[in-house]
């Protein structure tokens, strides 16, 4: 543990390093006077996401971000023209991306953290060497600027692959065994309040983090929701990427996910009817589904663990119609009843009460209300067995 936390220095730094990226590119906007398209605005969003994901030494922020920022230099390559520069670019970031995904893989080759860097390093060798710019840096003052920014960038990217892989943890998750109202139990991975974020700062992060946290939120709700019983458990990573990459699968994924909380809310006592709505608002405002759901499994997670489950309550069992049988009067020993006959209709009467009460119990148990075995109990009762 102390020699974990002895990386984390790591993961400051390079959180700095992008931080002075993101300083030099604002002081070269500001002396030449440029104005930075969507693409411009969007390099400095993402290594802004990377320095906050470190800081905060959050694996799978850093992860998207990477992700993210590679996707843009290939987008850019691809739509525009394929250079050196951006494919260098490209294969840095994204390899930064693999070596956090992979270094919680055990048989993970360690020499795959020293990538990133590597990659990062030769790029700025590459343009300040054989490219003529290293002789800039004695032209004026913002070519120090721009050479500051470079390595910053090279010493970030480096430090942040190392910091991903020195402090992965590759221990299995503890496993905890989930108890429902009904006395059923699922075993899931992580504990239950994992999935409590507080809704004030879920709104806050799905608005300002320009939806670096939605996947993040993707990823944690996926794997909460395993706990859910009679369900099978979903890859969060997988259903990250799908959600990434494959069109309104994310409407697919919000609707399945909103179906499990609803699950998991009667089980816990709370009521919730939230997966029509979620399907609905997926559709036409995105933003809004995410809120919904958090705000149900904050009430999943605080739940009383008294309550009550809301599952379908059995109704009364009602009791077995009282079987009368004809009045017997008192008659001296050595006289005979004068008539019999009232007794037949009474005695008509009970078969067919009988059937009656054994066609209704058979009902509740073809509706699941009654289970065999009470059903057996009751058809005793009425036969006399």
């Amino acid at each position: 543990m102390e020699e974990k936390k002895s990386f984390d220095l790591f993961a400051l730094i390079a959180a700095i390093c992008f931080v002075v990226q993101i300083l030099s590119d604002v002081v070269d906007t500001i002396h030449l006077e440029y104005s930075y398209n969507f693409w411009g605005y969007l390099w400095i969003i993402l290594t802004l996401a990377m320095a906050v994901a470190l800081f905060l030494k959050h694996r799978l922020a850093l992860m998207v971000a990477a992700g993210a920022t590679a996707l843009r230099w290939l987008i850019l390559s691809i739509c525009f023209d394929i250079s050196w520069y951006r494919t260098l670019m490209f294969l840095a970031f994204a390899a930064l991306a693999v070596v956090v995904f992979l270094a919680r893989k055990i048989d993970a080759n360690r020499y795959i953290c020293f990538a990133p860097g590597a990659l990062m390093l030769l790029l700025f060798l590459i343009d300040w060497v054989f490219q003529g710019s290293f002789k800039a840096l004695f032209q004026g003052w913002l070519s120090v600027w721009n050479l500051l920014s470079d390595l910053a960038m090279v010493a970030g990217v480096a430090l942040a692959g190392l910091w991903a892989y020195q402090t992965a943890d590759v221990s299995e998750p503890e496993m905890q065994t989930v108890w429902n109202q009904d006395g059923t139990t699922v075993t899931a991975a992580g504990s239950e309040e994992e999935g409590y974020c507080g809704l004030a700062k879920h709104v806050l992060l799905l608005l300002f983090t320009f939806g670096i946290w939605y996947l993040i939120w993707i990823y944690r709700t996926t794997g909460f929701l395993n706990r859910v019983e009679d369900e099978e458990p979903r890859d969060p990573t997988k259903k990250l990427l799908l959600c990434m990459f494959v069109p309104f699968y994310i409407i697919y994924w919000t609707y399945q996910s909103a179906q499990r909380i609803d699950k998991l809310a009667i089980r816990k006592g709370v009521p919730s009817d939230i997966s029509t709505l979620c399907l609905i608002l997926a559709i036409f405002v995105g933003i809004i589904p995410p809120i919904l759901m958090q705000d149900k499994m904050n009430a999943i997670v605080t739940a009383d663990p008294n309550a009550p489950a809301f599952d379908t309550p059995e109704p009364p069992v009602r009791a077995a119609a009282p079987v009368y049988s004809a009045p017997i009067n008192d008659v001296p020993v050595d006289t005979e009843p004068v008539n019999a006959a009232p007794a037949a209709p009474f005695e008509a009467e009970k078969p067919r009460d009988v059937v009656e009460e054994l066609k209704r119990y058979k009902e509740l148990l073809d509706s699941g209300i009654l289970t065999q075995e009470e059903f057996d109990a009751k058809k005793k009762q009425l036969l006399g067995l």
